[in-house]
């Protein structure tokens, strides 16, 4: 018995968390197991109090699409990563359900609070790494002027960052850099939200059994968040075969004892984005195969 917990999921939302929840709900269903997702379908839900839910079935699957009013909440800012609405009604999803594992997606908008509140009613949870949610509160490391994130982050960086998306201060910021980043590192409170939600969801990771990454280069910025004492820390690394027609999963676990297992993945199972990459791939050989040596040689590094 398996509780999914995303952020969206189809047919509204469609994005590839989204996508990604979908197919691993339906593969494990498809295996036998019993699976429910739990996902948030509105944030601006009026009258919602503090939220409501709606249970139904898409593609098979058995959906709980939760709604509420974010812009209600106490704190808009903690509520980003510790949703307590949702983490009450998750314990009442749990005692219901009774679910064997909670496995959550991405983290954003469910929040880390659905792995404190597992934690607390004795679910282990697995967590899928498919962003920086956990790592930046804009998601994507990117700022609010445009630029990437210099690593590791700094809090009185992502304090300035969060402050320039209002106007003034990006504008402030772009003809006087220096003395806003000395005026934004004096900014002690602003300083301290953004160091208690990186304490917070440092806490919530820590209780995940295992944590997927796509990439290894995911894992070592999460790695950057602090000590993560999972038991297993999985990245999953996908490229193309040449000449095979498919793409090829290596999965590394990092633990006291490291172990690789592999799997195959023909083309069909996969997104409609990644099947056109591999078809363009297969009709050009010699690309194919400079392709799949640059990856070998990347990971042999």
């Amino acid at each position: 018995r398996i509780l999914l917990a995303v952020h969206h999921f189809p047919p509204r939302y469609t994005g590839g968390a989204e996508w990604r929840a979908h197919r691993t709900a339906r593969a494990l269903i498809e295996r036998g197991h019993t699976v429910r997702v739990i996902c948030v379908e509105r944030v601006d839900e009026a009258g919602a109090h503090p939220l409501k839910w709606e249970d139904g079935l898409y593609d098979g699957v058995p959906v709980r699409r939760l709604s509420f009013n974010l812009a209600s909440s106490p704190d808009l800012f903690r509520w980003s990563y510790d949703n307590t609405w949702i983490g009450d009604h998750l314990r009442e999803v749990i005692a219901d359900f009774k679910p064997d594992v909670l496995h959550l997606i991405s983290g954003y908008l469910v929040s880390g609070r659905a792995l404190l509140v597992a934690a607390e009613l004795r679910v282990p949870s697995i967590v899928t790494l498919t962003d920086f949610w956990f790592l930046c509160p804009r998601l994507s490391l990117l700022k609010s002027d445009g630029h990437i994130s210099s690593l590791p982050t700094r809090p009185e960086a992502c304090a300035q960052c969060l402050g320039e998306e209002r106007r003034r201060y990006r504008w402030l910021g772009r003809l006087l850099p220096g003395p806003m980043r000395q005026y934004w590192s004096r900014q002690s409170a602003a300083i301290h939200r953004i160091e208690d939600r990186s304490r917070f969801l440092l806490e919530a990771l820590n209780t995940a059994r295992v944590i997927i990454s796509p990439s290894n280069f995911l894992r070592k910025l999460h790695r950057q968040l602090g000590s993560l004492s999972s038991a297993y820390f999985a990245v999953l690394l996908l490229w193309f075969v040449p000449r095979t027609g498919q793409l090829q999963v290596q999965r590394a676990c990092e633990a006291r004892n490291p172990y690789r297992g592999r799997a195959q993945l023909s083309t069909p199972n996969l997104d409609r984005g990644t099947r056109w990459l591999a078809l363009d791939l297969q009709k050009s050989p010699s690309t194919t195969g400079r392709l799949f040596d640059q990856v070998r040689d990347q990971r042999q590094r």
